[in-house]
């Protein structure tokens, strides 16, 4: 009805007009991202890690993970060892001894790590700070330990837009096959290493083979010419005795002769010596 004057039409509901976000809604959502383990929702507590879609966990959550060899969830798939994280240099607000979730800030800039404004990790040392120092700074070294960095190893933490989350998911892509390539020539390189080894030590082994072969034959034949010679001398007829009777001894004088009871004076004696028994006496 109306357009009598008595009524104002009012067709609000045929706009269609675009549905704002809750700021409580998006600072809520901000608060579970920054400050709490996106593997287990934990407050994060030092030391933090990240994974290369920019996510971020405590270390002791990806530990437990790792140990515990459960199906994946399909939020953490990617991450099936240690090197697969990168532990975050961060500089922090609040002291690790109480229970609340720690504030990070940028060390450069100063900002709070609170979503508000993005920031970035190095993947070649681990240190964070905020996306605004890095564009400011023009340098392919870190504002904060002087390591070199790529472009490749700047990774955006927790990427919101579409365009950023499909970023973070080829760089992740790129590195999981280059870490394929890495481990398998890496594995070729080791078995190349171990075949020119072993090569390089047949020489070497048949010369201790040729070497040990020559010492057990000289010591066969040693011990063979000692037992031939100890077997001869065996062998050998015992030549008979040819010591001859003191009284026959032409060197030696009578009176000396006397002495021994088988001299003739005493094998005429009528009794036998009173020492020692003449047992040609009796004969």
């Amino acid at each position: 009805m109306g357009g009598d004057g008595g009524s104002i039409p009012r067709r609000d509901d045929l706009v269609k007009r675009k549905k704002k976000q809750e700021v409580a809604e998006r600072e809520a959502a901000n608060m579970a991202l920054w400050k709490h383990c996106a593997l287990t929702q934990d407050p994060l507590r030092q030391p933090v890690v990240s994974c290369m879609m920019g996510r971020l966990y405590n270390k002791e959550s990806v530990i437990n993970k790792l140990l515990s060899k459960t199906g994946g969830d399909g939020f953490s798939d990617h991450i099936k060892k240690l090197r697969d994280v990168k532990e975050l240099r961060l500089s922090s607000t609040s002291s690790s001894d109480n229970l609340e979730p720690q504030s990070f800030y940028c060390p450069v800039t100063g900002l709070e790590m609170s979503g508000i404004y993005p920031f970035v990790y190095l993947w070649s040392c681990g240190c964070v700070f905020s996306k605004k120092a890095l564009t400011e700074v023009s340098s392919n070294l870190c504002m904060l330990c002087a390591t070199s960095f790529s472009p490749d190893d700047i990774i955006l933490i927790n990427p919101q837009t579409k365009e950023e989350i499909e970023t973070a998911k080829l760089r992740l892509t790129n590195f999981q096959s280059t870490s394929k390539t890495r481990k398998r020539s890496s594995a070729n390189r080791i078995s190349e290493q171990v075949d020119l080894i072993d090569e390089s030590n047949i020489p070497a082994k048949k010369a201790d083979i040729q070497d040990k072969t020559v010492e057990s034959k000289k010591k066969l034949e040693t011990s063979s010419e000692h037992e031939k010679a100890m077997t001869e001398q065996q062998l050998q007829p015992e030549t008979p005795c040819t010591s001859r009777s003191i009284q026959e001894d032409p060197n030696l004088s009578s009176a000396y002769k006397s002495l021994f009871n088988t001299c003739e004076q005493a094998k005429r004696q009528p009794k036998s010596h009173w020492v020692t028994f003449n047992p040609l006496y009796f004969r």
